[in-house]
């Protein structure tokens, strides 16, 4: 990673600030280690954000568990990484998230 890698951070920080995260969010960040991993979480940092880890071979039952015991308000993660859906699972979580608008999702299962 270098210096100019940290441009990304300052890009996703300033998105993430566009999308509601405001410091002290508790944040959970559902992705594998890499470079996006890196930013996701020194932008959380650099936000005042709480950064909450959610590990990749994590089950439907697991993910809820984590976001619900850590009052996550933001998930950032991507679509699918090996064999795991991301995506599939969190529908299975949160089934409001296909209808819900971006930004603007209400999930019985996870009020944060």
């Amino acid at each position: 990673m270098t210096y100019g890698s940290f441009r990304q951070v300052r890009d996703f920080s300033r998105g993430l600030l566009e999308a509601g995260v405001k410091p002290g969010d508790h944040s959970a960040v559902w992705l594998p280690n890499g470079i996006e991993w890196v930013v996701a979480v020194f932008s959380l940092a650099n936000l005042g954000a709480v950064f909450v880890p959610v590990n990749t071979r994590f089950k439907a039952d697991e993910l809820e568990y984590i976001l619900r015991q850590s009052d996550s308000s933001v998930l950032i993660l991507q679509d699918r990484f090996q064999k795991a859906d991301f995506l599939k699972m969190l529908e299975q979580v949160c089934p409001e998230l296909p209808a819900s608008p971006p930004g603007s999702l209400r999930s019985s299962r996870l009020p944060t």
